[in-house]
């Protein structure tokens, strides 16, 4: 955003974004503690045919989610950006909490019913999160803001995803 605002000559304007931002991201992190320290959690999408684990670095989501927001990354995904077809990677993991994002319901239900999805650990101890995502946007400051007031809305209004 400072690149392109001294560009264009609105660093003004793109401090005062960022300034916001900061404080969004700090008002959420302490209202999200509760959340974010209860285990080690990973992130995933699914796609038709395809579960997409995501990474610890090197993408805009998982730098808001795992830095900014503190949610603590399961230490056993060390990749970046995300892995496609990791579902079997997934199940290796057991991990504790499941955030599912960007998933259409249609994908949720269909693995819903595998027996080895049934059998990880976070989805037994109802602990896996599918918030409403598909207009989530963690790239520019107007759909992170968004993305942020969304994710603790729903951490901190509602209760986990039962399969």
């Amino acid at each position: 955003m400072r690149s392109i605002a001294l560009r264009v000559n609105k660093e003004r304007e793109a401090e005062r974004i960022i300034r916001r931002m900061i404080i969004l991201e700090q008002d959420a992190r302490k209202k999200l503690a509760p959340v974010t320290k209860q285990g080690k959690w990973v992130i995933i999408r699914l796609l038709p045919n395809n579960c997409r684990l995501y990474g610890v670095s090197e993408h805009s989501l998982t730098e808001l989610f795992y830095d900014r927001l503190q949610f603590q990354c399961d230490e056993r995904v060390t990749h970046a950006i995300y892995k496609d077809n990791a579902l079997e990677h997934l199940i290796e993991l057991n991990p504790e909490n499941i955030f599912i994002i960007w998933s259409e319901e249609s994908e949720v239900n269909a693995l819903a019913t595998n027996t080895l999805w049934k059998n990880l650990r976070a989805v037994r101890e109802n602990r896996v999160y599918y918030p409403e995502s598909r207009e989530w946007d963690p790239w520019g400051p107007i759909g992170r803001e968004h993305m942020i007031r969304e994710l603790k809305r729903y951490f901190t209004k509602n209760a986990a995803f039962a399969y």
